[in-house]
């Protein structure tokens, strides 16, 4: 599942994030772990759907994300966050960009499309 992520962190030169859970849970912590990624793998992915043209940049908002889930060991303080906020905060900013250059009267050197963002 996350091979092409392995292989975006290898092109961008960094480590990659996973959870590590403690043994605390009830789950042996490498299962709990893969849970974690996977739960947040699919979150984005599926909130995604105009930058599912775009993996780079779905790898590295799970990367970013799992970052901060990393760096708070897990911890998560309740916010007020409303329903929607992902998209309108972090996946509708990223299309529009794409959308205002894919729209551009320019000849197609001058457009940009999904691959040139990637």
């Amino acid at each position: 599942m996350f091979s092409n992520y392995m292989k975006w962190c290898r092109a961008m030169g960094v480590p990659p994030n996973f959870s590590k859970m403690n043994s605390s849970m009830s789950a042996p912590p490498a299962v709990a772990s893969r849970v974690v990624d996977l739960v947040l793998w699919f979150c984005i992915w599926g909130e995604g759907a105009n930058l599912r043209h775009m993996p780079e940049c779905m790898w590295f908002l799970y990367h970013k994300m799992m970052e901060e889930y990393t760096l708070s060991e897990g911890y998560t303080q309740t916010r007020s966050l409303y329903a929607g906020h992902y998209l309108d905060q972090v996946v509708n900013p990223i299309f529009k960009i794409v959308e205002k250059s894919m729209k551009g009267k320019n000849d197609h050197p001058e457009k940009l499309n999904y691959d040139d963002f990637n």
